[in-house]
């Protein structure tokens, strides 16, 4: 089954999922499979409570300026 998944275009992967969205196995694979060819994924980090203030700032001061 995952051979076949891996012949699918990301729209048909996107397609079957909505149809199998009661088959938990078969969602999860095609996820799964989905999932593995997005590239360039940006990972940003939790925000602190250190953080937290300079990020209100900034965003009060984008806002501010328009």
């Amino acid at each position: 089954m995952k051979q076949e998944l891996l012949t699918m275009s990301n729209q048909e992967l996107r397609q079957y999922l909505s149809s199998h969205r009661q088959d938990e196995d078969a969602f999860s694979e095609a996820l799964e499979v989905l999932m593995s060819r997005k590239k360039d994924t940006i990972k940003y980090p939790a925000i602190s409570e250190n953080n937290y203030q300079e990020l209100q700032d900034i965003f009060k001061s984008r806002l501010n300026s328009n």
